[in-house]
């Protein structure tokens, strides 16, 4: 790779994370009245894939602290988007759930989602395989160097 391609990629990545920063500070309602964050609503995506996830489990999937993840739970409870039960295999540990209007949200945010990525998922779903596997590890080695 040239320096000057590099050099381009790195201008477009740089992009890509300001725009992505912007991102994350927007309030959205995605049609059920409850305006949620990007990392509420990906919390919620999380819970939603995972039911019965614990606090630990969320805050190392979503690569923040225990602390904020315990913050935004409390306001996802607050908000009536999901529900905390002590786990069945530890009563130290807690499990959580997305409520009716939490499944609601994560539905209504999926709809909206697929809207806005199906152009992307398109091109990639024509790239060969191999291509697919270069990105993922480029993301990956991208990851590694900002920890």
């Amino acid at each position: 790779m040239k320096v000057d391609e590099f050099k381009e990629i790195s201008t477009l990545l740089e992009r890509v994370i300001h725009k992505y920063i912007h991102m994350e500070k927007l309030v959205v309602d995605y049609g059920n009245g409850i305006s949620l964050s990007q990392p509420e609503i990906q919390t919620i995506m999380l819970i939603g894939e995972y039911p019965g996830i614990s606090v630990t489990e969320i805050a190392k999937r979503r690569g923040i602290t225990k602390g904020t993840a315990s913050q935004m739970l409390y306001k996802l409870v607050d908000k009536g988007l999901i529900e905390k039960k002590v786990s069945p295999h530890s009563d130290a540990q807690i499990s959580i759930f997305l409520t009716k209007a939490g499944q609601e949200a994560n539905r209504l945010h999926d709809e909206y989602h697929k809207q806005k990525v199906q152009p992307l998922y398109q091109y990639m779903s024509k790239l060969p395989k191999q291509s697919v596997e270069d990105f993922v590890k480029i993301i990956e080695k991208l990851e590694e160097s900002l920890d």
